[in-house]
């Protein structure tokens, strides 16, 4: 009874995702679990950590095994390093759509091509409620469109435990302790941004959420009456505050190195470790390239570089006939009904069976091996022929109605497809790669 109520308590505790979580799912992750500020999400945890939070999400769907989503990396990457500051307010994500135990997620997201980002509101309960942003190779670019998001739901919600983006209103009756307003007790700083119109200041504010607890942030116009009181006449300026002290500490142009210069004042005027950002440090990758081999004196050690393997065909084959149907509801329709049927048709009539092989010392020596699972997946391109065939007058099939056909012929012909397989000769040499480098041959 004990470790049942010990299973159910991990179970529900392992529906809200976090930074170290490692999801669930058999297929390789782009990204690295816990060492990067990038959250990875699955079916058992999706819902229960995107929806109902204190905070927004930033969600990349992507496919592991899709070029785009490869070359995408770098660039995402990049990205959520630099908003790596604003996780109270806003959490970067990722889930691997190739993934089969992430399927109906994908599918109840509406995802029809890799990679998709979608922008979760605070408010947001359903999938539909996800708003899309291009996924452009700019990581500054991609930062500046969250920037606009974020600020635009706090335009409308407010929120109070959010930090506050709307500019300082201050006239002639505005005191000093006025200015503090909404910033947490435990901080004793106050930075203040000002600029010229509505630009760097919410970036500015959301780079400081991570050290509320120390330092508070916020930002005026540049005809606040702050300005002339400061003798301000450059934009963008940071002014940093203490507390009990109406005196600027510091006072400067905003640049890269404000961030620095403010935790360096902060801890020497207060005498005491700065408050620290957890960083991740990531795990430099090695690699060993192949030895040259002569081919013409070691044919033997060649042939194994130069062959068809049955699995990558045939996960591949599921992916396009069974992930890529499927992936779109409503219909499978007009041309697309006809293109499938005419593909599982020559799938049906040539998909290969038989695996021969050569005895390199006695070259006119073949011999034929049955490929089992090959065998029982034609059997399933038989069926599905059939069973399009059967449809095909009516020149529209439900794609559920297909999904579930396929699952129980699966079923029927024992699961031929090794779903659960890694690639093999599809499989890059590194994570970054999508298919194996050509093999170096000296001549």
């Amino acid at each position: 009874m004990l470790l049942v109520l010990l299973a159910l308590v991990h179970a529900a505790s392992a529906a809200v995702s976090s930074f170290n979580y490692v999801p669930l799912g058999s297929n390789p992750t782009l990204y690295t679990p816990g060492f990067e500020p990038i959250m990875h999400l699955d079916q058992a945890t999706f819902s229960d950590t995107i929806f109902a939070q204190d905070h927004a999400f930033l969600v990349e769907f992507y496919a592991d095994w899709c070029g785009h989503c490869r070359a995408f990396v770098p660039f995402f990457r990049e990205f959520a390093n630099l908003v790596r500051e604003w996780n109270p307010v806003v959490t970067v994500a990722v889930i691997n759509c190739a993934d089969a135990f992430n399927a109906q997620t994908c599918r109840d997201n509406g995802i029809t091509h890799y990679p998709m980002i979608k922008y979760f509101s605070r408010t947001a309960r359903t999938p539909n409620q996800g708003r899309l942003i291009e996924a452009v190779h700019s990581a500054e670019a991609m930062r500046e469109t969250l920037m606009r998001m974020v600020a635009n739901e706090y335009s409308v919600a407010r929120y109070p435990d959010w930090p506050n983006l709307s500019h300082l209103h201050v006239d002639g009756s505005t005191t000093y302790g006025q200015l503090w307003q909404g910033i947490p007790e435990s901080a004793d700083f106050l930075a203040i941004i000002f600029e010229e119109y509505d630009g760097v200041g919410v970036q500015f504010i959301l780079d400081l959420s991570s050290r509320s607890r120390v330092l508070g942030a916020r930002r005026a116009l540049s005809n606040s009456p702050l300005v002339t009181m400061l003798r301000i006449v450059q934009f963008p300026t940071v002014a940093l505050f203490r507390r009990d002290h109406q005196q600027a500490l510091y006072m400067q142009r905003f640049t890269n190195s404000t961030y620095s210069d403010l935790d360096r004042i902060i801890t020497r005027d207060s005498h005491q470790m700065p408050f620290l950002v957890p960083t991740t440090t990531l795990r430099p990758i090695t690699t060993t390239l192949p030895p040259l081999v002569d081919c013409r004196r070691y044919p033997d050690r060649c042939r194994e570089m130069y062959y068809v393997s049955e699995t990558d065909m045939l996960k591949a084959m599921r992916m396009a006939l069974y992930d890529e149907v499927i992936r779109t509801p409503g219909y499978i329709q007009s041309q697309d009904l006809d293109g499938l049927t005419d593909f599982i048709t020559l799938l049906s009539n040539h998909f290969p069976v038989l695996s021969f092989s050569n005895d390199i010392r006695r070259s006119k020596r073949t011999t034929s091996t049955i490929l089992k699972n090959s065998e029982r997946a034609r059997l399933v391109f038989i069926h599905m022929r059939e069973f399009l065939e059967a449809r095909r007058s009516r020149r529209a099939v439900p794609v559920d109605e297909y999904r579930r056909q396929f699952e129980n012929v699966e079923r029927v012909y024992a699961n031929p497809f090794p779903v659960n397989s890694s690639w093999q000769h599809c499989r890059g040499t590194l994570p970054t790669f999508r298919f194996v480098r050509a093999p170096q041959i000296s001549l």
